[in-house]
């Protein structure tokens, strides 16, 4: 089985690089495409308006001066010399759940290894100081061999989020919807030496509602929250009501 790897920490800022990539090795082929800086909240972002530069660093190991997303459509496009049957982005540093989701762009790798039509998912270990991130790539290979059992759905890819435990202190395996995150109104506010006001933005800290069956309930029972995610945003049962809008009727005039 042939994985491309990638993350939004890079293969400098991630401790969980290096665990993910040795027990992934031991299940399949792997190839590891991954930005040359910290790329924390890009989502699935694309660089458009700059060339992308690969560098090969190590065996099977590249950085690319952009988004995860640009490593992943590179990595199948054109480094990896034979089609990926998989790709997993992380480990990341830090957990992506609820609405943090959207921002990820942990999740935005996996995102977009879907999007090419390759079997994906996101990991990420909520950090509590511990760094178990040995716990997370265990789950990650338990996950990978059960999607080749059993495959995914096209359009479909997964967000996995491990508490940070040992793994024999892991009390299960959930199977969430993504919950809802509480933000903080403040935004930091700074001043230059020159006097200029600037604004940090990763200041706020959120909460979450541990509304039950939702991953952040599940990471607060020490139990793995597996999220399955689609491409397709559409609100279908919106939809049918928005039909009844009689948007179609209006003056030519204004």
């Amino acid at each position: 089985m042939k994985i491309l790897i990638t993350n939004d920490d890079g293969i400098h800022n991630s401790m969980g690089f290096e665990t993910l990539y040795k027990r992934v090795a031991k299940i399949g082929d792997v190839t590891v495409v991954v930005p040359d800086a910290q790329k924390s909240g890009s989502a699935r972002s694309m660089t458009l308006h700059e060339p992308l530069r690969v560098n090969h660093v190590g065996k099977k190991i590249y950085i690319v001066n952009g988004t995860p997303s640009d490593c992943v459509r590179l990595g199948v496009r054109v480094i990896l010399k034979e089609k990926a049957n998989m790709v997993i982005s992380g480990i990341n540093s830090g957990a992506n759940l609820g609405d943090d989701t959207g921002y990820s762009g942990t999740v935005g790798g996996a995102m977009e290894g879907c999007m090419l039509g390759l079997p994906s998912f996101a990991v990420s270990l909520v950090l509590k100081g511990r760094n178990n991130y040995d716990t997370a790539a265990l789950f990650a290979v338990r996950i990978a061999e059960k999607i080749k059992k059993h495959k995914l759905p096209k359009k479909t890819y997964l967000n996995v989020n491990v508490p940070d435990l040992p793994y024999d202190r892991i009390k299960g395996i959930s199977i969430t919807y993504q919950g809802n995150r509480i933000y903080s109104k403040n935004i930091q506010k700074l001043h230059d030496p020159k006097g200029r006001s600037y604004y940090w933005l990763s200041a706020e800290r959120s909460s979450g509602m541990l509304d039950r069956g939702s991953d952040l309930e599940a990471i607060n029972r020490n139990r793995v929250s597996i999220t399955p995610l689609t491409l397709d945003f559409t609100d279908y049962k919106f939809l049918s009501q928005m039909k009844k809008w009689d948007l179609n009727k209006w003056s030519p005039t204004g």
